[in-house]
């Protein structure tokens, strides 16, 4: 992701994302 906003909405969904799921837990896996 080259553009800077992307990125950081990226950035904040994954670390939401592993609060409420975790590190070892992907989407693949719901």
């Amino acid at each position: 992701f080259a553009n800077p906003s992307i990125e950081k909405a990226v950035n904040d969904f994954n670390s939401d994302w592993y609060d409420i799921y975790g590190e070892g837990k992907g989407i693949c896996d719901l």
